[in-house]
């Protein structure tokens, strides 16, 4: 009878080790849980905060879109914006299918966000230009690396032909700007027989304007607001 009872004590005892033992497991198990709960929150919240100070920086103008482009400095030290990521290679000109104009047509392709340029800035570009008739290249600044400054644009002093000199007056920086010259407005009757370019060649140029720096304005070009008919983008 003794035994007997010692026995029944004994594994009672056990039992109660045994639920013990479950019990501190359990809750051992329930802290690591809210531990790592814990961890994982606070994580959580770190990556918000970093979220909301960057974008917080974004608003205040401190970067730049890069889908929108980005901010570059141009060859003589001007601030420039370019508009489209376009305006990072060189230009793939289409001609048009209709007759060439007979007066100089002025069209932006990309319309820029910086300055406007006046007349008498000194402008610098690059550029592609094909005869119209054609479609054949006959210059590209871009196949030398080098892009071009021209001085005294929109007026008489400006050593470029004429309808460069009107049609690039009023556009923007970061702008791609299409102008179509006719013979009057380019090399004339004479032509240009070192670029292939004859008398009766209109021409088609895409510029992209990298920047302008203010200067004192010239004589004007004559029969400026006559010349030139402008295309809505």
């Amino acid at each position: 009878m003794a035994n007997a009872k010692r026995q029944r004590q004994d594994e009672s005892r056990s039992l109660k080790r045994q639920a013990e033992e479950l019990a501190f497991k359990k809750s051992a198990q329930k802290r690591r849980i809210q531990r790592i709960a814990l961890v994982a929150g606070a994580a959580l919240l770190v990556v918000v905060l970093l979220t909301f100070l960057t974008r917080g920086n974004n608003d205040s103008g401190d970067s730049v879109d890069a889908s929108a482009g980005s901010t570059t400095t141009s060859a003589n030290g001007a601030p420039l914006i370019t508009a489209s990521p376009q305006l990072k290679s060189k230009p793939v000109i289409v001609v048009p299918a209709t007759p060439a104009p007979t007066k100089l047509d002025v069209k932006d392709l990309v319309v820029g966000t910086g300055d406007t340029v006046k007349v008498g800035d000194t402008v610098e570009v690059q550029y592609s230009g094909v005869v119209y008739a054609t479609k054949k290249q006959f210059d590209s600044s871009w196949d030398r690396n080098s892009p071009l400054p021209v001085a005294n644009i929109g007026t008489d002093q400006a050593p470029v032909i004429k309808g460069w000199s009107q049609g690039l007056v009023g556009a923007k920086v970061g702008s791609r700007r299409q102008l179509i010259i006719p013979p009057e407005f380019g090399y004339g009757t004479e032509g240009n027989s070192t670029a292939g370019i004859k008398g009766t060649d209109t021409l088609l140029f895409v510029v992209d304007i990298i920047s302008t720096t203010r200067g004192t304005p010239a004589t004007t070009v004559a029969a400026n607001s006559t010349a030139a008919t402008t295309t809505a983008p």
